[in-house]
């Protein structure tokens, strides 16, 4: 557990990272708030640290990063990243050892173990790291596979997990499977938690128009992802689409908001959770990455685009929007992907 004064002394060094980084060396009136809402949230998120240890820190931080990188202000942004992204990479590590050791039980054929997340760097206490297992490409293939199919079972509801680390990663998958490739886009700020997803159709008027009344296959596609509620996936155990219900949005009348973008030259536009994507390809052999990511190609046309951490889809080559909408507390609770012309 984070101790209250680990939770002071991030609140300081913040204070004077923003202060030095305003031109008169001054706290504003945008810093000054700023600082009063961390200097809320560290004794709030202590409040909560019995029984939620780091990632009720992490919580706060997010919520603090939040309004300081949406108020647009890069020296203040830059400051907070310089701060804040050693603890958060700590404790995203240590949910994505977490997801994987509950995945390693569950592909043995047994129950899920409940495993005690490490609060924080801030910890005196270094936790010792379980060894991971890591399954051989054929068992993992077999095992990805398996969900992949109860993802796209209609009678399921196709969830993925998002992470404390709040992050989505998406762009063209042809680009992005080799080991030294990466995702373009990078989304964060996401709601912690579980989320449903769904293909649709993007604007009919403008998707007949694109695909000049061809085949419904090369009509274009939205992606969308909806927060539901807290809670972890279990890809052995999915719940029925009757019982996910997403809640009423806190803020009915908030706006779209254009949070990534990307481009797509291979025809396979993707977006996933990046702590369930990492999750689940350290469960594989490292070495096989590239691998790992085309088991997710529907390459028997079944019509699959759920996979575990997130959806892919064969879709037209061209520029991706990646569009969110907010709720009350700054959190991203809804996401969608479509072509940028629409």
């Amino acid at each position: 557990m984070a101790a209250l004064e680990d939770m002071e002394a991030l609140a300081s060094q913040l204070a004077k990272e923003l202060s030095e980084a305003s031109p008169d060396g001054k706290p504003n009136e945008q810093t000054a708030m700023l600082l009063q809402r961390i200097g809320d949230e560290v004794k709030w998120s202590y409040a909560l640290s019995e029984t939620k240890g780091g990632k009720a820190l992490l919580l706060a931080m997010r919520a603090y990063g939040t309004a300081v990188c949406r108020a647009g202000d890069k020296a203040h942004t830059a400051a907070y990243m310089r701060v804040a992204n050693p603890i958060q990479e700590q404790i995203q590590a240590d949910h994505i050892r977490t997801v994987a050791q509950r995945w390693s039980v569950l592909a043995k054929g047994g129950a899920a173990e409940e495993v005690d997340v490490p609060s924080s760097t801030a910890d005196n206490a270094v936790p010792e790291e379980k060894p991971r297992e890591v399954l051989s490409y054929s068992a993992w293939n077999e095992r990805t596979k398996k969900w992949i199919a109860a993802l796209n079972d209609a009678k399921n509801a196709p969830v993925v997990e998002v992470g404390p680390d709040g992050t989505f990663v998406g762009g063209d998958l042809g680009t992005s499977k080799g080991d030294e490739d990466e995702f373009e886009a990078e989304v964060s700020g996401a709601k912690p938690g579980v989320w449903l997803m769904s293909l649709e159709s993007a604007d009919q008027q403008a998707a007949d128009e694109a695909a000049d009344d061809e085949d419904d296959l090369n009509r274009p596609k939205l992606l969308r992802f909806v927060w539901t509620g807290e809670g972890q996936v279990d890809y052995d155990a999915l719940p029925s689409r009757a019982d996910v219900r997403v809640p009423p949005p806190s803020e009915p009348d908030a706006e779209w908001e254009t949070v990534g973008s990307f481009s797509v030259d291979s025809g396979m536009v993707c977006l996933f959770s990046k702590a369930a994507l990492d999750a689940l390809l350290a469960t594989g052999p490292p070495e096989e990455r590239e691998a790992m990511l085309e088991s997710f190609i529907d390459d028997d046309h079944e019509g699959h685009v759920f996979v575990p951490s997130g959806m892919l889809i064969s879709g037209n080559d061209g520029a991706y929007d990646i569009w969110g909408r907010y709720d009350g507390e700054g959190n991203l609770v809804e996401l969608k992907v479509q072509e940028s012309y629409f």
